[in-house]
């Protein structure tokens, strides 16, 4: 009785955390912040192979958005940044705000009361963007990164 009093909640647990990592990023729920990170594609979508020297990394991803050189006694280094836009899901949502009037209430003051409501229709953009650093060393690709970033913007 006893172990199962311990193994249920740690097998709970689990399966939770397990659930948690297979999620695709599109089931969760909406996410306002910007810098949120979720996981990306595959890291090799990009056709990099080691070695490849910078020109070659050039002709297929383009020029890089920002590069971030680092410091190494061993060579020249560099984080070549870019940015790829991948999605961009419109909701149109319908936001309500009352409009607030004072009124006489009879006994020579006033009050305040909801006197109807004004609808603005409005885009909600759920932007998902692919941020992609590669590791360039002696002007050679090395490895890469890709972080996926969601945001949500009302216009």
């Amino acid at each position: 009785m006893k172990i199962r009093n311990h193994i249920l909640p740690a097998l709970l647990i689990g399966v939770l955390a397990q659930t948690a990592r297979g999620a695709p990023a599109q089931d969760a729920a909406p996410n306002t912040d910007s810098k949120a990170a979720v996981p990306a594609a595959k890291a090799t979508d990009t056709g990099l192979k080691s070695g490849m020297p910078s020109e070659t990394v050039i002709k297929i991803m383009g020029q890089p958005a920002e590069v971030k050189p680092m410091k190494t006694q061993e060579g020249k280094a560099e984080i070549w940044v870019y940015r790829r836009q991948v999605a961009d899901r419109v909701d149109y949502v319908v936001i309500s705000t009352p409009i607030i009037s004072t009124v006489p209430d009879g006994r020579g003051s006033t009050r305040t009361v909801v006197t109807g409501e004004r609808t603005d229709n409005q885009e909600q953009h759920h932007i998902t963007t692919d941020v992609i650093e590669v590791l360039m060393f002696n002007d050679h690709y090395v490895t890469q990164k890709i972080t996926r970033t969601e945001s949500t913007r009302i216009i």
